[in-house]
C-alpha cells in the first residue's frame, strides 16, 4: 500500500514538472506572437496606402486648389447664326434675319395696325428696321417685282441714299412700295422709268420723270423728300427735276417734318401716311 502511494506521488510530481515546462514554452510563443503582431500592425499603419483614422486636430474640410477655368463651347445656335449668312447664298437658302422692335402701341387702320404715334414719326432719322430684314421682307413678298435690278439691290439703294442724307431709309422704302404697288408698276409709271415715287406723275396719262438707273431714281426720291422737310439742299448732285420748285413752295408755306404732313401735300389722298405706316408694320413684323 505504501509503495502504491509513493508511485502516485512520484507520477504527480512528474506531471507538474511537465506542465510547468509546457506553460513556459506556450508563454514564450505568445510573447513572440504579440511582438510580431504589433510589428505587422505598425507596418500596415505606416504604409502610404493605409487608411488612417481621422486626426481630431485637423480640420474636417480641406479646401482644394482652384481648378483651371474650363473654356465653354459656343452654343451650336450661335455658330449657325454666324456661318449661315455666308453659306446661305451658295446653297440658295433664305436665312431670316433678326427682327426689328415692333411698335407695341398701335391703332387700327382698316383691318391693319399702325404705330399709335404715327402722326409724330419724322421723315428724318435713323432706320428702325435693319437693312437685312428689309431685304428679307422684299425677297419674300415681291416675287413679281418688275425692276431693272434685283429687289435686294433696290432695298440697299434706299438704305445707302437715304442714310447719306439723314432720311429714314425704312420708311422711304415703304413709301416706294406704296407708290409702285410693291414694285409691280401697274399704274401709269413703267418699270423702265426707274421712278419709284411718282415724280411728275399728275394723272391723265402723264408718266412723269425718267431716270437712267435704279439708284438714280432712288436718289431723286430721297431728294424730293428733302425738298419737303429740310431747308438745306441735298449733299449729292440734284437729280430730282422738281426739287427746286417744291423746295421754294415748302420754304414759303412751311417745311413738313413728319410723314403725316404728306397727307394732302405729296399725295391728295387723306390716308397716304397711314398706308405707308401699314407697310412699315408688316415689314417690322417680317
Amino acid at each position: 500500500m505504501k509503495k502504491l502511494l509513493l508511485v502516485n506521488l512520484i507520477f504527480c510530481l512528474c506531471c507538474s514538472v511537465c506542465c510547468a515546462n509546457r506553460s513556459t514554452e506556450i508563454l514564450e510563443k505568445l510573447e513572440r506572437f504579440d511582438k510580431q503582431a504589433i510589428h505587422d500592425v505598425e507596418a500596415a499603419f505606416n504604409s502610404p496606402n493605409a487608411i488612417k483614422p481621422p486626426n481630431p486636430t485637423e480640420p474636417k474640410y480641406q479646401p482644394q486648389p482652384k481648378a483651371e477655368p474650363v473654356k465653354t463651347v459656343e452654343p451650336i445656335v450661335k455658330v449657325v447664326e454666324k456661318v449661315m449668312p455666308q453659306i446661305a447664298p451658295k446653297m440658295d437658302i433664305k436665312v431670316a434675319p433678326k427682327k426689328a422692335n415692333v411698335p407695341t402701341k398701335t391703332v387700327n387702320f382698316g383691318n391693319k395696325q399702325i404705330p399709335a404715334d404715327y402722326k409724330h414719326i419724322g421723315i428724318l432719322g435713323q432706320a428702325e428696321i435693319p437693312v437685312e430684314q428689309a431685304v428679307w421682307f422684299a425677297k419674300k413678298n415681291f416675287t413679281n417685282a418688275r425692276l431693272s435690278c434685283s429687289v435686294e439691290d433696290i432695298v440697299k439703294f434706299y438704305y445707302a441714299e437715304a442714310e447719306s442724307e439723314g432720311v429714314r431709309p425704312d420708311l422711304a422704302l415703304c413709301q416706294a412700295i406704296v407708290e409702285t404697288g410693291s414694285f409691280s408698276f401697274t399704274g401709269t409709271v413703267k418699270p423702265t422709268q426707274n421712278n419709284f415715287c411718282g415724280l411728275g406723275t399728275t394723272g391723265n396719262g402723264v408718266k412723269g420723270a425718267r431716270f437712267d438707273t435704279p439708284q438714280e431714281g432712288v436718289r431723286a426720291h430721297i431728294q424730293h423728300l428733302l425738298a419737303y422737310c429740310k431747308k438745306d439742299k441735298p449733299k449729292s448732285k440734284i437729280v430730282d427735276p422738281r426739287y427746286d420748285m417744291v423746295h421754294k413752295i415748302r420754304l414759303s408755306r412751311g417745311l413738313i417734318s413728319n410723314w403725316y404732313g404728306l397727307n394732302g401735300t405729296w399725295a391728295m389722298g387723306a390716308n397716304y401716311c397711314e398706308k405707308i405706316m401699314a407697310v412699315y408694320m408688316e415689314m417690322a413684323r417680317g
